[in-house]
């Protein structure tokens, strides 16, 4: 049989050797390969990305059959698994030699490399070249130094830019001197070559004798250079006297990485580029020679993938892989996905009515495009291109931007550069399309339509017997998930798990407690508090609710959740992501959430299904609150007897919120400690979250001292005085719970976190602990909020922590604390750190990172617009902000110097700015594939709304009827199912109680609202102007009193349109609903003299 020889580069584009037009040097050996064999101009690779076209090259799959996606970085723990088969493996079983040179890219630990994989022999690197510290734009710490194996060893640790000078030419060597060996022995055995390139991938470098000739610059040297190793093998073929009877194969992994402007290469007139399935990022050069079986000088137009070769190859060297029924290879009893076209790689044609269909994904798991014959069928997605951008320069990026493609159709025959949509003009090659595409979801699943692959298989993953030694080239790595029956001997801080209560109020900002400065505000648990704990005193999160939300339940930036707002689907925390509730669980917690969720109200997003055991929530964002789409609270909810959510039943409450969901967590506390469980307590209030509603006790106290310093604005009065009063409030229960805690005996295996979820909303404009910004803002004053550790005996007391800290810090430190042995796919995506280090010490070594902020809450479909829009990135002193939304308006401030933000430096630090905002930009392009959310379309309906009827009753006949213009004065309304014109019904005219300060329309009605209506009752339940709402009116309580009045006039007013006998009204209601019923029996006939349009 033949000996085979593959050499694969790396990012080059179909246009870059001569003998496909390109012009960056001249390519004499390429263009001698198929000028003496086959040129193939429709060749593609199966996904445009190094380590998913490396799999299909190897196992004839495509890359996502076998769980291989993107480009695996040094922190991953899975690899190429040991499951699949690969050529080298095939070619091994049938008596061949094998080595591989070069960039292996599908598994660094042991078990995963090449010589696991059926090489005999392996030189080269574990991955892409630019995975090193000198990487032109990831921040610091993000890859290790990188390696160069030789077989299982490392032997070379810190590969340097010198190193690479010469990578390519060593490669060439060791090609060569593997070619001399294997054709010379005595054996006579036939011999596998893998040679694989790290080039012309960036960073570019050529050794000295290829410096500065070629025409393309360093880009072109690179060419060159490989040009030159392809004329080593081919000259070592001839000396050894296997120029003959050796396939010599050569292509590219995926299409030019267009960003690196003049270090990148060219896919001629074809679409994009690397990181896109379009014709640019997938079309690459193909040539292969070898005599008596292809024809010399063959040009061949017909389609055909990488995922091809393995099964061509196989019938070449000996023997076709068996088929199944349905057509499909088998190889060591696994279905791949390549076809055996060894006819077409040697210059035969298809028949016309025979075409391949080929599918492109990308990405985790997108299926974006379809390709049968000639006709490509695109399915909406996003991706990135250079289009109006400035390309990189001389080794550093330039910044993509995202478009958006639909379903669009092209005809490749005449329009291979995918410039005109004919979806329109052939649907029936759309629907065709469309058939082969829902085939192919099912067996390997889309996640654009979140589809699972019944045929998909996983990759390999990292096992524990080999944990410690599995990574040559990185010491101590953290060790896999260990069964739950092992858990318990998890090592922990003291050897024994703690109980974990993190609170976190909203919209409370860092001057809103009295120990940080506050001259009016009274807050002495808090203040205690923070005497017996480690104060974080330089701790940020994001500037709005959700965003802190959801980087706390995962340890990670909230964009890589999909949150990038607070409404309208934007809310909702990824499905993908693993949960901190969920990981606790794994070590023995139970865990309980108790106020403000607000990372999705659908039933998939509720926490209930998140990893938290016991759930008593409000909905959306706020009590009360609701939005188009999936975001809402329970209807007419209030912030005093509210209806919460309490494990998927809604529960009626009495009192303050706050003061509810603290007693709650109390009672929940406690149960836990008698089933002497650790616990995780998750006590979110939503106060002092705007309406600034007060507790019972009122905030005049807050008013006369805000006038007595000095504060005269009446509106400023208005919210700054409820929000303090608020605050004081929640203070009040944190003392409460901390007394209870003691009381408990819990204290001393108690960890309690105080801290909130952005800058303040409305104390800011009083007092800021002089920090510019507040909620929603990317300075300091948006992000900075108070973070109080509390655990008796444990951490130290009284200590000022100044190190810049995060709130995607928190998922760790718990985890740590706890002894939870995160699972290596969650650990590798975490991108805090614990803070244990600085809990214990807070002189502990904490290397500065950089933490990018962004406000987000851009329209729908305008990411790419608001790129710059409010963001923030601080490293250590530095905070470089940019409000402006351009690129070019960085503003710079030195925090130590500078911590109000008053001076922007930006002018005197250009090396600052130039580095932080490439850091920035870097970062921006990599959240882009995990905003999930941003052209989701919400239900029609809030769930909340549509679970509470569930459980209370029918819906209105008619809601939210306004009979007023105040926009209390609305009632719902519900027809008996028996009244008609003819037969009108009589009605219930309902007034809630509350005191005139409280309560909502369904308060006392939900038990009697089915026996009316079956009863051939209609009602009418009225919302109405409280007497803390009665501007202008005295006495106060005539408002509610005349709002009822008017009301009744309405309900009347619609008599016939509702079918209502007008003579049959009963009011009642409960306490004062009961008050003003018996006052609407006197003033029947009363017109509203509020009104200026009495009916």
């Amino acid at each position: 049989p033949p000996n085979v020889v593959i050499i694969f580069t790396d990012d080059m584009g179909y246009a870059d050797p001569a003998c496909y037009g390109g012009t960056y040097a001249p390519t004499p050996n390429i263009d001698r390969l198929a000028r003496e064999g086959i040129k193939l101009t429709d060749f593609h690779v199966a996904q445009p990305v190094c380590s998913a076209s490396r799999a299909a090259l190897l196992t004839g799959c495509y890359p996502n059959r076998i769980g291989i996606h993107g480009a695996l970085s040094p922190r991953v723990t899975h690899g190429l698994s040991n499951e699949e088969t690969t050529l080298a493996e095939l070619l091994r079983s049938r008596g061949y030699r094998t080595s591989m040179v070069g960039k292996w890219h599908l598994g660094h630990h042991r078990q995963f490399l090449p010589t696991r994989h059926g090489f005999d022999e392996y030189f080269g690197l574990p991955y892409s070249n630019d995975m090193w510290p000198y990487h032109p734009s990831a921040k610091p710490g993000t890859y290790p130094p990188l390696p160069l194996f030789e077989n299982e060893k490392v032997i070379d640790k810190e590969v340097s830019p010198d190193d690479q000078t010469t990578l390519t030419k060593r490669y060439a060597q060791r090609a060569v001197d593997f070619l001399k060996r294997a054709g010379t022995d005595k054996d006579g055995r036939p011999f596998f070559l893998y040679l694989a390139h790290s080039m012309p991938h960036v960073p570019l470098f050529a050794s000295k004798s290829f410096q500065g000739k070629a025409a393309g610059g360093l880009y072109g040297d690179v060419v060159a250079e490989i040009d030159a190793s392809v004329g080593s093998v081919l000259t070592t073929l001839e000396e050894t006297g296997h120029l003959d009877d050796t396939l010599v194969l050569f292509t590219s992994d995926n299409g030019p990485w267009l960003s690196y402007g003049n270090h990148a290469g060219s896919a001629g007139s074809f679409r994009e580029g690397k990181g896109t399935t379009f014709e640019g990022g997938v079309r690459v050069p193909c040539v292969a020679r070898l005599p008596g079986v292809i024809p010399a000088g063959t040009v061949s137009d017909e389609s055909l993938m990488t995922i091809d070769l393995l099964p061509s190859i196989a019938h070449l060297t000996g023997q076709p892989l068996k088929t199944d029924a349905e057509g499909h290879c088998i190889l060591r009893g696994k279905k791949i996905d390549g076809h055996d076209h060894l006819d077409l790689f040697c210059g035969g044609t298809r028949a016309a009515d025979a075409p391949d269909t080929y599918h492109f994904y990308y990405k985790k798991n997108e299926l974006q495009a379809v390709r049968k014959g000639d006709w490509k069928l695109f399915f909406p997605h996003g991706y990135r291109t250079m289009q109006g951008q400035e390309p990189g320069q001389d080794g550093k990026p330039g910044r993509y931007t995202q478009h958006k493609i639909g379903e669009e159709l092209f005809d490749l025959s005449i329009d291979p550069n995918e410039t005109t949509d004919v979806a329109k003009q052939y649907p029936k090659v759309v629907k065709q399309l469309q058939a082969i595409a829902e085939k192919v979801r099912e067996e390997l699943g889309d996640s654009l339509n979140k589809r699972t692959g019944k045929g998909a298989r996983p990759a390999g993953q990292l096992s524990k017997e080999n944990d410690s030694k599995a990574n040559p080239s990185k010491a101590a790595r953290k060790q896999k998930t260990i069964p739950a029956r092992l858990v318990s001997h998890t090592p922990t801080l003291l050897g024994r798990r703690p109980n974990i209560i993190y609170v976190m109020t909203d919209d409370q900002g860092y001057g809103d407690i009295a120990s940080h400065g506050n001259p009016v505000l009274k807050t002495p648990f808090l203040d205690r508090m923070r005497k017996q704990s480690v104060c974080l005193t330089e701790y940020h999160v994001s500037p709005t609710c959700a965003p802190t939300r959801a980087s706390l339940m995962t340890g990670q930036h909230e964009f890589r959740s999909g949150v990038t707002h607070t409404i309208h689907e934007r809310e909702r925390m990824a499905l993908s992501q693993t949960t901190l509730p969920e990981l606790l669980k794994t070590a023995g917690y139970t865990t309980g959430i108790f106020g403000k969720w607000h990372l999705g109200d659908e039933n998939p997003y509720q926490p209930g299904n998140r990893g938290f055991d016991r759930v008593f929530i409000h909905g959306g964002g706020g009590i009360g609150q609701s939005f188009p789409g999936s975001c809402g609270d329970a209807p007419g909810n209030k912030y005093f007897n509210p209806m919460i959510r309490s494990d998927d039943r809604f529960v009626p409450t009495r009192g303050y919120c706050t003061d509810i969901f603290f007693r709650e967590a109390e009672t929940w506390i406690t149960q836990c400690k008698e089933k002497d469980a650790p616990f995780f307590c998750y006590l979110s209030t939503n106060a002092p979250h705007g309406p600034l509603i007060p507790p019972a006790s009122g905030d005049d106290q807050y008013r006369t001292a805000l006038q007595e310093a000095g504060l005269k604005n009446p509106k400023q009065i208005d919210r700054v005085a409820p929000f303090y009063a608020m605050v004081e409030n929640i203070d009040t229960n944190m003392g409460r719970l901390l007394r209870r805690i003691d009381s408990l005996g819990l204290a001393d295996n108690t960890l309690i976190v105080f801290s909130t979820d952005n800058g303040s909303a409305a104390g800011s404009s009083f007092y800021n602990a002089e920090m510019h910004g507040s909620k929603g803002s990317p300075y300091r004053g948006g992000t900075r909020v108070p973070a109080f550790w509390k655990w008796k005996g444990v951490l130290p007391e009284g200590v000022d922590v100044p190190q810049v800290t995060a709130h995607i810090d928190v998922l760790p430190t718990l985890c740590e604390l706890a002894g939870v042995n995160v699972p290596e796919a969650v650990d590798e995506k975490i991108e805090g750190r614990s803070l244990v280090p600085l809990l214990l010490n807070k002189n502990a070594e904490w290397p500065d990172r950089p933490l990018v902020t962004h406000q987000g809450r851009w329209k729908r479909g305008e990411a790419a617009e608001n790129a710059y829009k409010n963001c923030r990135i601080r490293e250590g002193r530095w905070s470089l902000v940019n409000s402006k939304n351009k690129p070019d308006a960085w503003e710079l401030y030195d925090i130590d110097s500078d911590p109000s933000e008053e001076h922007n430096i930006a002018s005197e630090h250009h090396d600052v700015v130039r580095r932080l905002a490439a850091t920035y930009e870097k970062w921006w392009e990599s959240v882009q594939p995990d905003l999930v959310n941003e052209d989701v379309d919400g239900p029609p309906e809030n769930p909340f709304k549509i679970a509470y009827w569930k459980q209370f009753g029918p819906r209105p006949t008619h809601e939210d009827v306004s009979y007023g213009k105040h926009p209390k004065q609305k009632l719902h309304f519900w027809k008996a199912p028996s009244a008609t014109a003819d037969n009108p019904a009589p009605l219930l005219f309902f007034i809630h109680g509350g005191g005139w300060s409280g309560g909502n329309r369904l308060s006392g009605l939900s038990q009697n609202l089915k026996p009316a209506l079956e009863s051939g009752i209609s009602v009418a339940s009225i919302e109405y102007r409280f007497v803390d709402e009665a501007e202008g009116i005295e006495p106060p309580v005539k408002a509610p009193l005349t709002d009822a009045a008017r009301a009744l006039q309405f309900v009347r007013s619609k008599a016939s349109r509702w079918h209502l006998d007008p003579n049959r009204i009963v009011a009642a209601g409960g306490s004062a609903g009961a008050c003003t019923s018996l006052w609407l029996a006197f003033h029947d006939e009363m017109a509203d003299p509020t009104s200026d349009d009495p009916v």
